[in-house]
């Protein structure tokens, strides 16, 4: 089914074709213009080739969990707080 279908960037149907790996998108791409992202998770890194920039966000953001992203904003904000704290009770 790839091999009848055409690069989204340059509209050829060079060998070999790449799907994007987000699964919601229906692009292919031939080798020289995917986007080859690293993802990370519990069991490693690997690498996934996509079509852009914005189908990469898409399934990045559904790699945290809104758990972890929630607790890593409340540790960046009692860091901030206690920094800012601290100089402006020195300078006080």
């Amino acid at each position: 089914m790839l091999n009848s279908r055409r690069c989204c960037v340059c509209d050829r149907h060079d060998p070999p074709l790449i799907a994007c790996q987000n699964p919601q998108c229906p692009n292919v791409m031939c080798a020289r213009h995917t986007l080859p992202f690293e993802l990370h998770d519990d069991l490693g890194s690997r690498v996934e080739y996509f079509c852009s920039r914005h189908c990469y966000m898409r399934i990045q953001r559904r790699a945290l969990p809104v758990r972890a992203e929630l607790l890593i904003a409340a540790i960046v904000l009692v860091v901030t707080l206690t920094l800012y704290l601290t100089v402006v009770a020195y300078f006080t």
